[in-house]
């Protein structure tokens, strides 16, 4: 009877699963826990500078690109410079499409808000046309931070931060004797512009892609 009564009730209830089972000493039961695995869950965001703030009604089935949407709705920071750490380990853009329960993620969990503005600059680039520059033509920076130019004839670049706080990086070959392109990105991530230290060339890139 009783087994009969728990199938009926997972099958009214498929979310339904056995939590845990905890024997009864003194009157030889077991006593049986429904869990609903569809819960909503809340967790705490944070940031390095202390601000601490819930996110509510989550379900633990949505996957982690949308939780790193809702932390940029709620922080006001471009998805692509949201950083997400749960604990010690930062969670990476391969587990974007994970479900929350599957990284770890569960009701109460602590998140650290990082924000990675070298990110926002990820992708091709062009430079005005006024720059007359065969450099800078094809500009494509990499999610590890090396990039290819001059229309894909130079392939040995790396992106330098040189002021996380000034949004400035150098974009410069790993060769011996390489130029720096220092430059300012934009806050909306979508310009930067700079000048060759050595040539004294100046430019303006544009997002394209």
């Amino acid at each position: 009877e009783f087994v009969a009564s728990l199938a009926q009730a997972r099958q009214s209830h498929p979310s339904l699963t056995l939590a845990r089972a905890k024997p009864d000493a003194a009157h030889s039961r077991v006593d049986i826990t429904m869990a609903d695995t569809n819960t909503a869950i809340t967790i705490h965001i944070m940031s390095i500078a202390g601000e601490v703030g819930l996110l509510r009604d989550l379900q633990p089935t949505m996957c982690l690109k949308e939780l790193r949407q809702l932390v940029s709705e709620n922080r006001g920071i471009p998805i692509r410079e949201v950083s997400l750490c749960l604990g010690s380990t930062i969670l990476q853009p391969g587990d974007d499409k994970k479900q929350l329960s599957e990284v770890g993620i569960h009701d109460g969990s602590e998140i650290m808000v990082l924000r990675s503005f070298e990110k926002s600059v990820v992708g091709k680039w062009a430079p005005a046309a006024t720059d007359h520059s065969e450099w800078m033509t094809g500009m494509t920076i990499f999610d590890d931070g090396t990039f290819h130019c001059k229309s894909g004839s130079v392939r040995d670049g790396l992106l330098r931060v040189v002021s996380a706080a000034d949004r400035r990086i150098n974009l410069k070959r790993t060769c011996a004797g390489a130029n720096d392109h220092i430059f300012t990105v934009a806050e909306d991530g979508e310009t930067m512009r700079g000048r060759c230290t050595q040539s004294g060339c100046t430019y303006t890139l544009s997002r394209i892609g």
